[in-house]
This record gives C-alpha cells, sequence and structure tokens, in this order.
C-alpha cells in the first residue's frame, strides 16, 4: 500500500487529494496486494486445493471399501465358525446314532424282547458305555442286564430234542403217538421229521 501512496503523490501534488483517493478506493472494496500475477497465483492454489479435495475423496472412498471388506470378512467369519459349531454337532450326533444301534444289536442278538428295547436302552444309559474305534462296545454288560431284568428277554427253549422225552412219551420209549406228536412243537416235529422220516410220514398220514 506504501508504494502505491508514494506512487500517487509522486503523481498528484495534492496530499488530501491522494488521501481522498486511497479512503475512496478503501471505501468501495477496492485493496491493493504486493504480490504480483495475483490471479496466477490464485489459479494455483484453486487446482491445489482441488487436488486435495480429490485426494480426500478417493481416501474417503478407499476407507469405506476397506470397511466393506472388513465386514464383509467379519462376516465370512461368523458363517466358518457357525459351520464348524454345526459340523461338531453332527458327528455327536452320528457317533450316538452308532452307539445306540451297536447297543440295539447286541440286545436283540441276546433275545432282548423287541417291544422293551426302549426301557432296556435307558437302563443301559444310565452307566458309562462307550465304542472304540472298532466299533466294539465298552460298559455294556448285558448278562447283568439280563440278570437284573430277565422279563425283558425272552426265554429262549433249547433247539435240542429228545424224542424219547417228548410230552407223554416214556424215557426209553421208541415210538411216538399221535396224541404225544399233537403236542410237539414246529421244532420238534421237523427234528423228528429228519431222525426218522418213516415215524413222521406214520404220523403225519391221514386216517
Amino acid at each position: 500500500m506504501k508504494k502505491y501512496t508514494d506512487l500517487l503523490k509522486k503523481y498528484i501534488d495534492d496530499p488530501d487529494k491522494v488521501s481522498e483517493i486511497l479512503e475512496a478506493m478503501k471505501s468501495s472494496g477496492i485493496h491493493l496486494c504486493a504480490e504480483e500475477n495475483l490471479d496466477e497465483r490464485y489459479t494455483k492454489l484453486r487446482e491445489q486445493l482441488n487436488g486435495k479435495d480429490g485426494e480426500l475423496q478417493a481416501t474417503t472412498a478407499t476407507l469405506a471399501e476397506l470397511k466393506t471388506a472388513a465386514e464383509g470378512a467379519g462376516a465370512l467369519q461368523e458363517q466358518v465358525i457357525a459351520h464348524e459349531a454345526t459340523i461338531e454337532t453332527l458327528k455327536a450326533e452320528n457317533a450316538k446314532l452308532k452307539l445306540d444301534g451297536a447297543i440295539k444289536v447286541e440286545l436283540l442278538a441276546n433275545n432282548a424282547k423287541p417291544t422293551d428295547l426302549d426301557y432296556l436302552m435307558y437302563k443301559i444309559s444310565q452307566g458309562d458305555v462307550s465304542m472304540d474305534d472298532k466299533g466294539n462296545l465298552k460298559g455294556c454288560d448285558i448278562e447283568a442286564l439280563k440278570t437284573a431284568h430277565p422279563s425283558n428277554f425272552e426265554q429262549k427253549a433249547s433247539s435240542k430234542i429228545d424224542v424219547n422225552l417228548l410230552p407223554g412219551s416214556t424215557p426209553g420209549g421208541d415210538e411216538v403217538t399221535k396224541e404225544q406228536f399233537a403236542k410237539m412243537s414246529y421244532n420238534e416235529k421237523n427234528e423228528l421229521a429228519q431222525k426218522d422220516p418213516q415215524a413222521y410220514a406214520k404220523l403225519t398220514k391221514p386216517n
């Protein structure tokens, strides 16, 4: 501003006139800058500002992408954890099904009544029963269960038949009467047919 004032004084001899001009410029909003090429500098500053705005926008967009990726990774991790938990649950359920199946097979092989399987399974489950890698049961004492709950098992009759000791026969006897034959079970009749086909034919021959 001082340089401009001195310049005015150089061409205007009246100091009051110079002051009047300066005051009029001030009141009119006209301000002087000592820097040259102000428009050019302003343009450069605006370009720099716009460049910073672009960087800010790019950084903001990148941050948003990173946040989205992080959220996606978190959701994926949750899915992995959920699937791992499901797999462990299925493994446990599968192991229980195998164990229960093996116990039922063992019970039926020992003449457990099919209608009583649920009760017998409940009694066995109260103990520490497990199955090894080879499928062998551990801690499953079927004989003790049969002793404690005999009514839940079929009382298997002996398959060996002594024809001389059939109902109504006399020990040492050689002939089976039709009355005795009629009281015989299917297995006893079948064994008689194998041991003495002639006697079986005679007893089954219509009168």
